[in-house]
């Protein structure tokens, strides 16, 4: 019913009626431990409402009779151990939009007939065996900084999964049996990325995985740990981004090729040839660090790249540029100031992720126009359709509606612009302005519109 608030425990267990396509209502917000266990007259899809947060252990497990799609709802945080564990008979697409704090052992093991590509975005602990089988996932995983444990086999065998994203900073390695390290990634493919706060790969945690391609290692890892990479044999090259060699373990790359390419920063080829661990590998190239340009608010400026260093001239320089009434402040690094020009010069020494910093300059107004025409302003949020009079610069970005007031101010143009003249508005434009663009403007009696070159485009009288 839609005034239902509670599944409990057991409530339909080992059930035999028949239900095509059920629909879990928004007014559920949990569903209790073994609630539909074992109810295989359950069929087609399944979908849980918008409103459930928890799903107990085991409450579908051998719902075999499922056959079409998985549909879980945006706000579900905890799926408990064997949820879905046996439901073989999904055939359909999983839809798994958001973040989960908790996934349970076994949560969706042997679900082999799921499909779909959902971005599988993990942030607390992740149980054992939580998607053994699930090979016909096409999405992508996403491991969160705060992991702390991947249990063993979690992804075992998810070969159709595009790309796993480990960003865990204080992950535990897999568990450790029977004298032997089990794994939790084993089989599973695509692209592996490493996230830029990780600062230590844990024993055995990519062992026996299928991951292809570049491997990238972020400045921030310090220390590789045992047979971190063990027999990843589908890497094709490996990229440390450290002008420091990070500690290597000697068994970390065990049964990976050595004569594959390590893409060093310049400079460092002979401290990584040196280095305990890294001196196996026997192919070593230098290769110019990468340097990325950003800015604070993409509606205040631009920055660019004027001379990438490389290995023979390191010096590099990159420019910001501040859009009619904005001014520059500085380029920082991670939240701290390097320089405050401009034009900013540096000798490039690893990676360097740079953001220019714009603000507006006083007494300057910036409207951005919304899918409904209401104007947002950098400046006060939320503002009215009217340009204030004490305003000396006015930039119109993007398709807005505008009553303009101010008597002289200098006018921006960028985009489709709907405007009206107030009387004794007096506008003079500086900025971008074509008369043959896309534009409407309306003039009250007594208002005028300049531009600074062409003199009166339009008046009223």
């Amino acid at each position: 019913g839609e005034n239902v608030e509670r599944i409990p425990d057991a409530m339909f267990r080992n059930s035999a009626f028949t239900i095509e396509n059920l629909v879990i209502p928004n007014s559920v917000t949990s569903i209790g431990g073994l609630s539909f266990y074992h109810c295989t007259g359950l069929t087609g899809d399944l979908t849980i409402g918008d409103g459930v947060t928890s799903i107990g252990d085991e409450a579908f497990s051998g719902c075999t009779g499922f056959t079409g799609d998985l549909t879980i709802g945006p706000n579900v945080s905890t799926i408990g151990g064997y949820a879905f564990n046996g439901c073989t008979g999904f055939a359909g697409e999983l839809t798994l939009t958001h973040e989960l704090t908790s996934l349970g052992s076994c949560a969706f093991a042997s679900c082999t007939g799921l499909t779909g590509s959902p971005d599988i975005v993990l942030t607390g602990t992740i149980g054992e065996r939580a998607f053994d089988g699930c090979s016909s996932l096409t999405g992508e995983i996403t491991i969160g900084e705060g992991v702390t444990s991947i249990g063993a086999y979690a992804f075992t065998n998810c070969s159709g999964m595009t790309a796993v994203h480990y960003n865990a900073v204080n992950c535990a390695a897999p568990q450790y049996y029977a004298y032997n390290w089990s794994c939790s990634f084993i089989g599973c493919g695509g692209v592996l990325t490493i996230g830029e706060n990780v600062e230590r790969i844990p024993d055995a945690m990519f062992r026996n995985s299928a991951f292809t391609g570049s491997l990238i290692i972020p400045n921030s890892v310090t220390t590789i740990a045992q047979l971190a990479f063990y027999n990843c044999t589908g890497l094709t090259d490996i990229r440390p981004k450290s002008v420091t060699p990070p500690t290597l373990s000697a068994s970390a790359f065990d049964n990976v090729d050595h004569t594959i390419p390590v893409y060093v920063p310049c400079g460092t080829t002979e401290d990584y040839q040196a280095a305990s661990g890294w001196s196996a590998f026997t192919n070593y190239e230098e290769v110019t660090s990468d340097i990325t340009v950003a800015t604070n608010n993409a509606l205040f400026g631009t920055a660019s790249i004027v001379n990438h260093g490389d290995c023979e001239n390191t010096e590099s320089i990159v420019l910001a540029e501040p859009y009619q009434g904005c001014v520059f402040v500085n380029w920082t690094v991670n939240g701290e100031e390097v320089s405050t020009d401009a034009e900013y010069t540096f000798a490039l020494a690893g990676d360097v992720d740079l953001v220019a910093n714009f603000e507006i300059a006083p007494n300057c107004y910036i409207f951005v126009g919304g899918a409904d025409n209401n104007l947002w302003s950098s400046a006060a949020n939320w503002m009215p359709n009217e340009v204030p009079a004490e305003a000396n610069v006015v930039a119109i970005r993007s398709n807005v509606k505008v009553d303009v007031e101010a008597s002289a101010a200098d006018v921006y143009f960028y985009g489709n612009i709907t405007m009206t003249i107030k009387p004794e508005g007096n506008l003079m434009v500086e900025g971008t302005f074509n008369p043959d663009g896309d534009y409407n403007l309306i003039i009250e009696e007594g208002g005028q519109f300049w531009h600074a070159t062409d003199g009166i485009v339009a008046t009223m009288t």
